[in-house]
């Protein structure tokens, strides 16, 4: 029974078969009919196949130049450089949601105005019919570059290691980067030409540190730069305002130690080796730390304050005695540390000779100095030598008159703390160069000396010739000279006569 059922099935399915072969037959060659029995060309693109290069902002044309088109859709779609494909236009029908394509039915070109980086890929112009006819054009567009940092935009290295700073960048044609110092200051020599995405620094040193430009250039728009901090990591460094201060009881002084270092050191103060606890008459002053702040400042203006030194400052309020000495700061960091002294003295300071250096007289000189100290002036010490040409016979050179005694009329401060005094030499040599130095003492001992000082004597009735003028006239009775002076001339003529000439020596005393 099943036999006979599957044997009337067979051939039911068989004629199925042919007749749905002869249908798919009569179609394909009712398609092909249309244009070969009919003498009808299938579309084909009279445009060619080309790279389009355009730069962005500017307007591009993708040409779709259409034969033998008839009633087939003319579709446009792009691929883009990441493999993305997008369907812009089929037939009269805009698929992509932007207005700057446009396309020209009549001519079968498709303009895109405001041309972006995202417009560059291939766009295919397709008949979606068998065999499928397509053209395919590329879109080469051109852009500026851009340029990036690789890494933190402010980076740290220690003194005497090395560093590499780098930098990315974007653009068509590939950009060249090149390297420079905003500060204006050279690169080492070795990089002077360097090109490429790194900066290789070694042995870095103080002087390193500086903000430095990345430059993306590939002739396309203006160049594109971007900035890397570069901060120096190095042991702590002092410096003082003043390294001696002179003081008197009762007076306030301020100790200032200018520390630089980074990281930020740690300053403590000692005195005499011993640290030094503030109390009411001790203000330790430690201005607070800039490396967290100022981040959203312009960089030079961070870079300024970050190469400020930090004032470290100990204001000693009524002073006394015990606090005269050797005070120290001594600033730390992970890097080393440094220490600096500060002298808090009640010695006179070095006097300042503000005398005239020609003296008024042939024999004495009187010699004026000042000095600022805050207790009487109870003795003073003047050391006085000539000044003579030099003598490559001399070997032993002038030894010095030292001059000493005790002030009697104790000096008193004529201007606050403000010394005035003079000391008149006698018995000096006429018309004579002298060289000097003074130093003073008050209770607590000497001063330094002062500065060396060169005065004069006055020069006295020299001998001298103002002028001698020698006229010379000639007459029929012979040659004659006149022969005149100003002052003290005496004359002393040796006559020589040889063949008609006369020859005048002339001897000048006082």
């Amino acid at each position: 029974m099943w036999y006979h059922s599957n044997s009337f099935l067979t051939p039911l399915l068989l004629l199925l078969v042919n007749s749905a072969l002869g249908q798919i037959h009569d179609l394909t060659e009712n398609y092909y009919d249309e244009y070969y029995e009919n003498d009808v060309e299938p579309p084909s693109f009279v445009a060619k196949s080309k790279t389009i290069t355009a730069e962005t902002g500017e307007t591009a044309v993708v040409p779709c130049d259409v034969a033998n088109q008839g009633y087939h859709k003319l579709v446009i779609k792009k691929i883009s450089e990441n493999g993305i494909e997008q369907l812009l236009w089929v037939g009269s029908e805009k698929m992509a949601r932007t207005r700057r394509l446009k396309m020209d039915m009549k001519t079968s070109r498709l303009t895109i105005t405001h041309i972006r980086r995202t417009d560059g890929g291939t766009y295919i112009c397709l008949f979606d019919i068998s065999p499928p006819v397509e053209l395919r054009h590329y879109m080469n567009v051109k852009f500026p570059p851009l340029v990036f940092i690789k890494g933190q935009q402010e980076q740290y290295v220690a003194q005497g290691s090395s560093i590499t700073l780098m930098c990315a960048a974007e653009g068509n044609p590939a950009p060249i980067i090149t390297w420079s110092r905003r500060d204006g200051a050279a690169l080492p020599k070795d990089l002077e030409n360097h090109k490429g995405e790194s900066l290789p620094l070694k042995d870095v040193t103080r002087s390193t540190e500086g903000i430095y430009t990345c430059t993306a250039n590939n002739g396309i728009g203006k160049p594109a730069t971007a900035s890397i901090t570069l901060l120096i990591e190095f042991a702590p460094d002092i410096t003082t305002e003043r390294d001696v201060l002179r003081s008197g009881d009762g007076d306030s002084v301020e100790l200032v130690c200018l520390v630089s270092g980074r990281p930020s050191p740690r300053v403590v103060w000692m005195h005499d080796g011993r640290p030094i606890n503030p109390d009411m008459r001790l203000e330790v002053n430690t201005p607070p730390s800039i490396h967290n702040h100022y981040e959203d400042s312009p960089p030079e203006l961070r870079m300024k304050l970050l190469q400020k030194p930090h004032r470290h400052t100990l204001n000693l309020k009524s002073v006394k005695e015990d606090d005269f000495g050797a005070y120290s700061c001594v600033a730390e960091n992970a890097l080393g540390d440094h220490r600096r002294s500060i002298q808090i003295t009640g010695l006179p300071e070095p006097p300042h000779i503000n005398s005239s250096p020609h003296g008024e007289e042939s024999t004495r000189y009187t010699l004026k100095w000042k000095l600022n100290s805050y207790y009487p002036i109870t003795e003073v010490m003047i050391k006085l030598r000539k000044v003579l040409q030099p003598n490559p016979l001399r070997i032993v050179p002038l030894s010095w008159d030292t001059i000493s005694y005790v002030v009697e009329d104790v000096s008193s401060p004529t201007e606050g703390i403000l010394h005035h005094m003079k000391h008149i030499f006698k018995d000096l040599e006429m018309a004579q160069d002298y060289v000097v130095n003074v130093r003073v003492r008050n209770k607590y001992g000497w001063s330094p000396e002062s500065d060396h000082f060169d005065f004069s004597t006055q020069k006295g009735r020299q001998m001298a010739i103002q002028q001698t003028t020698v006229s010379e006239e000639t007459s029929s009775r012979g040659h004659r000279y006149t022969i005149s002076s100003s002052i003290w001339i005496v004359s002393t003529l040796l006559t020589v006569i040889s063949s008609s000439t006369w020859t005048t020596i002339t001897y000048i005393c006082s």
